[in-house]
């Protein structure tokens, strides 16, 4: 799979700034464990609508699948989170890998169709946390080619990936107190 290393770099920075939930219940009253029957179904779903919100450029559809943590940290520091609407896009999802029991990497590959016409495909893995029953996307991780280290995208640390903003007010930039 694309981005085991990456999967862990993410894990790294965010288990332990996020809050999680590995044990939390479901509405069907099973204990919200990866390991239940369903899980990679459910994994799938999120990762499918996640997906069709870039495809269709909703924004605000797209960081509600996002961890707590990481929508709090992208609205608190008002990074900008707009996905790059295309009626061309596709994509496909594939296998769910399951860490630990309540996080999960899955690798999509979309394709579109360049200004001039081209088709072209992007390799992109989603890495996933249960938290309180729901699994929610906290972090990315772009192929970026041969010989290429993939480039990762902690959503709940975003600063890293954003780096500072200010808003046109020119307030300070603000950080997400850990």
């Amino acid at each position: 799979m694309l981005l085991l290393i990456a999967f862990v770099f993410i894990t790294g920075c965010s288990s332990q700034e996020a809050p999680q939930d590995s044990q939390a219940g479901t509405s069907s009253g099973t204990t919200g464990l990866a390991s239940s029957a369903g899980a990679e179904g459910a994994i799938k779903a999120v990762v499918k609508d996640f997906w069709e919100a870039v495809r269709l450029g909703d924004a605000d559809q797209a960081i509600t699948l996002l961890s707590p943590f990481a929508q709090k940290c992208i609205r608190d520091n008002e990074y900008d989170f707009v996905p790059p609407a295309s009626n061309t896009m596709k994509y496909k999802i594939g296998e769910v890998e399951i860490v630990d029991g309540n996080q999960a990497v899955v690798d999509s590959i979309w394709t579109d169709i360049d200004g001039d016409g081209n088709t072209y495909d992007e390799q992109m893995s989603l890495a996933l946390r249960l938290v309180n029953g729901r699994w929610c996307i906290f972090g990315m991780a772009a192929d970026m080619g041969p010989n290429q280290p993939p480039m990762v995208m902690n959503l709940e640390s975003p600063e890293e990936f954003f780096g500072p903003q200010q808003s046109i007010a020119t307030k300070p930039t603000t950080t997400v107190e850990r």
